[in-house]
């Protein structure tokens, strides 16, 4: 049987088993229930030796955008005073006694001896980005206090970037729209309606057009007029968490429990 005992969460599940923080680990059945549906898809990966890769359009924007995020939010600190930093792109996991991550971005000369670190995370579109919010959603907090943990920082940013959508996902959009709208030509009674919407199926998904036509110098789009687009502040959304030593006890409380859950119902402490 399996020993559970050193399990060690990831950063970008740790808000799955953080609800009902002011009742610590007594929790009722009824509290534990997100926490057991975790415990057992980590059960299932153990048994079948793997986890499923799970890849949706929005994912595969942020992988794939990141450079661009990371440009963004260079052009826009530098534009403002005192606010010049040399970013260090992670390129390990690291770990410790309860947690496991792998952020993008650090300040300072070691991953674990780090002042601040950044996530960036990059918007589907203007209806995702979250230029209104006030605050992170508890998914990215907990993540970002766990590397907190992870690097010994005194403060995590998720940053919000709103970047052009890779070529090849936009063109899969408009051929969507394309056969959902009975393929029309120009000759189709629909055709004008189908155009308006691939303009702003452009406008959607373009936010930089000099970018857009460096990376895809031979694309023709149908939208001719950009005189709209937003500056690199604009497209900048930053949300700040502080460490608190506190919520990061709480944090390990909870790796825990899910360890005594797990060992009680699928595998050993022996």
């Amino acid at each position: 049987m399996t020993n559970f005992s050193n399990l060690k969460v990831r950063a970008s599940s740790m808000h799955r088993i953080m609800s009902y923080l002011d009742k610590g680990n007594n929790l009722t059945e009824t509290q534990m229930k997100g926490i057991v549906t975790f415990c057992h898809e980590l059960a299932s990966e153990n048994y079948w030796g793997f986890r499923p890769d799970v890849t949706v359009d929005t994912m595969e924007k942020g992988i794939i955008g990141q450079s661009a995020a990371v440009t963004l939010y260079n052009l826009y600190l530098n534009s403002l005073p005192g606010k010049k930093r040399i970013f260090k792109e992670n390129k390990e996991r690291l770990t410790n006694d309860f947690f496991t991550g792998e952020p993008d971005f650090f300040v300072g000369d070691k991953a674990r001896k780090c002042v601040e670190g950044f996530d960036t995370k990059c918007s589907k579109d203007i209806m995702t980005f979250p230029k209104y919010k006030k605050e992170l959603d508890d998914v990215y907090y907990w993540q970002n206090m766990t590397y907190i943990d992870l690097f010994g920082a005194d403060r995590w940013t998720t940053v919000y970037c709103l970047v052009n959508t890779p070529y090849y996902q936009l063109l899969k959009m408009k051929e969507n729209l394309y056969y959902k709208m009975g393929c029309p030509d120009d000759s189709s009674d629909n055709f004008e309606r189908y155009r308006e919407k691939i303009i702003v199926l452009e406008k959607n998904n373009i936010f930089d057009i000099d970018m857009f036509r460096r990376e895809n110098p031979n694309v023709d789009l149908e939208n001719r007029d950009w005189t709209g687009l937003k500056s690199p502040g604009d497209r900048i959304k930053e949300f700040v968490v502080e460490r608190n030593d506190e919520e990061i006890q709480m944090m390990r409380n909870r790796v825990i429990l899910c360890r005594h859950y797990l060992n009680t119902n699928f595998g050993s402490e022996s």
